[in-house]
């Protein structure tokens, strides 16, 4: 959170998502959480160095449990979609214009969007749970978390970070406003598996990764298998709840180590991280196909 200085400061509050387009452009999702700020997406042009668009998220598109996440930038069109956990069962995906400003909550409360119920969080060989510091348990409420476009912009995918489902559904049914709710729903494709995640991204040939968080790895679904197996690239014992996974100018797969698990939130108010928190970039698959083993 920033701390306001002379001038005229670009104050930031609770920054989650974050994203670069090809103009680049540095899209910042704040959710406005820690000080009740209203949420917005920040743009900042990293060619000019200087502040591109403020677009504050309409609050008809949220809820009094909104916790936007992630984001995904549409390569063609004006558009951003947001995945919104919200408390469980109220989960969604916003629809931002940027040039309008209109946003728009849809796919609320579907089964698409919501965490599995036989899931169970494990890390580091526990249960994940909400331990406060007066003693109460609870196990987190969780929704819709990782969220990706394809590189024409035709689909967007995404699922629950507790769900064991990917889903998508075509850009042009959640642009229009001329949909309703129940017809759109209709629209929504099962794609493959998924392992617990909260990020994930997909290259040019249409292979998705995703950053495992019970396993400490980046798994990957492949087209040419026509999904059909979660596939194991990468595994560290240094990944510890891998996130923010993105494919960088150089072509590599990017992500980080957050420890989530260890904050205090999880911990009765108790800090068990331990520094430092790394950004890791490893090989994605090559563009001639060829496998790694199955995930066991």
């Amino acid at each position: 959170m920033n701390t306001p200085g002379s001038g005229d400061p670009l104050l930031l509050d609770s920054v989650l998502g974050i994203a670069c387009d090809s103009r680049g452009i540095v899209w910042m999702l704040d959710n406005g959480r820690r000080s009740g700020s209203a949420a917005k997406l920040v743009a900042w042009d990293t060619k000019r160095g200087a502040l591109h668009k403020v677009v504050v998220i309409d609050a008809l598109a949220l809820t009094q449990h909104s916790f936007l996440t992630n984001l995904a930038l549409d390569p063609v069109g004006p558009y951003v979609y947001i995945s919104d956990p919200a408390d469980g069962v109220s989960s969604a995906i916003i629809v931002v214009n940027t040039e309008s400003g209109l946003a728009r909550r849809v796919l609320q409360g579907d089964r698409s969007v919501q965490k599995d119920p036989q899931i169970v969080l494990t890390v580091d060989g526990r249960q994940i749970e909400v331990r406060r510091p007066d003693g109460v348990v609870a196990t987190p409420l969780t929704g819709v978390s990782p969220i990706a476009i394809d590189r024409r912009g035709e689909w967007l995918y995404y699922g629950a970070r507790d769900g064991a489902s990917l889903y998508k559904i075509r850009t042009q049914f959640l642009t229009d406003l001329s949909i309703a709710p129940q017809v759109l729903t209709t629209q929504i494709t099962g794609v493959s598996q998924k392992p617990v995640c909260d990020s994930m991204t997909i290259d040019s040939r249409g292979r998705i990764y995703f950053a495992d968080i019970s396993r400490g790895s980046i798994d990957y679904v492949d087209p040419e298998e026509n999904y059909l197996n979660l596939r194991l690239l990468v595994q560290d014992p240094r990944i510890t709840w891998p996130g923010g996974l993105f494919i960088g100018p150089d072509g590599q797969l990017h992500f980080y180590s957050s420890q989530l698990h260890r904050t205090p939130f999880f911990n009765s108010g108790k800090d068990i991280t331990a520094p430092p928190f790394p950004i890791f970039k490893t090989r994605p698959l090559p563009s001639s196909r060829f496998q790694f083993g199955p995930l066991p």
